[in-house]
């Protein structure tokens, strides 16, 4: 519980960047989950301020553009005084990240309304190992625009961010344009970098895309 930090890697190593980044802000916080909300390809961020000694915290609802956050949280979405869980997760299947946050009363559910059209322009990604199962945290999952090595986005897959959380669900990918895409996965494996492809994948939020390591 303390003050939020954002460290980039460098070449030498680890760099404070949290003031530069827009997050520097004092507080008592203890959960973060990052996610693409409104599809223009970039990480945005949702910081959630705790509840301790009778003092909550605020939260954050940072969009990031021109490698900066800036503070865009509704006044009902802060009303909600959430503690202790935040989540993004896609739980009406349009493609979109939706938020669940617990709080001090009910959960809340908050669906993303951003348009069908946008909300259709991601990609969800399932890596599974070779028998099938979701073992595979850690793996790294880039974008290409198809054909080429523009890289659209990425993500890496997660075992549960949030508080005290577990999750399988897929890596999610939002894209500011494209049609088709090709997908790369790696994936640490007995010493070595391994890697696995899927070309010309149809963008559309709504689907799922499996892929299993060789």
């Amino acid at each position: 519980y303390g003050p939020p930090g954002l460290f980039l890697n460098t070449t030498s190593g680890w760099r404070d960047a949290g003031a530069e980044w827009g997050v520097a802000v004092d507080g008592r916080y203890d959960t973060c989950v990052l996610g693409d909300v409104n599809h223009d390809g970039r990480l945005d961020l949702y910081l959630d301020g705790t509840v301790t000694q009778g003092k909550n915290w605020p939260d954050y609802f940072y969009l990031q553009a021109s490698g900066r956050f800036t503070d865009a949280i509704p006044p009902e979405v802060a009303a909600i005084t959430a503690d202790h869980g935040a989540l993004l997760h896609d739980f009406d299947g349009d493609g979109a990240l939706d938020l669940a946050l617990t709080g001090q009363g009910p959960h809340a559910l908050l669906l993303n309304t951003i348009g069908e059209d946008t909300a259709r322009r991601a990609v969800r990604v399932q890596v599974l190992d070779r028998r099938g199962r979701a073992t595979t945290a850690g793996a790294e999952v880039r974008v290409f625009r198809a054909g080429t090595r523009q890289l659209l986005g990425m993500g890496l897959v997660d075992a549960g961010s949030g508080y005290d959380s577990q999750s399988v669900a897929p890596v999610h990918i939002g894209l500011a344009s494209a049609e088709r895409v090709d997908i790369q996965v790696t994936w640490p494996a007995n010493g070595t970098r391994q890697v696995t492809m899927r070309r010309a994948v149809h963008v559309d939020g709504r689907r799922v895309t499996v892929v299993r390591l060789r």
